[in-house]
């Protein structure tokens, strides 16, 4: 998937202009109790590789199956770390 915008990580002091994002699938976790998953994703650009575990990405309803919603969770949790 592709990101507009530019992703920035305070913490290792990086900014990624207009990614490329990757969902490792496998590695999603469910916390259902909180309503959260965490999800493992590889943000690349113009041939480096950052990886990250989102943490709080908020879900309604774990029940649903509708194609891209977890790309769509991801993609709206990632607008917390655009530079401002």
């Amino acid at each position: 998937m592709n990101y507009e915008g530019t992703l920035k990580f305070e913490e290792h002091n990086i900014e990624f202009i207009n990614p490329t994002i990757e969902i490792l699938e496998d590695g999603v976790i469910m916390y259902k109790s909180k309503g959260e998953i965490s999800a493992p994703v590889i943000i690349q650009r113009d041939g480096v590789e950052y990886r990250v575990n989102l943490e709080n990405v908020k879900v309604n309803n774990f029940n649903a199956d509708e194609e891209g919603t977890l790309e769509l969770r991801v993609m709206d949790r990632l607008k917390d770390f655009e530079a401002q």
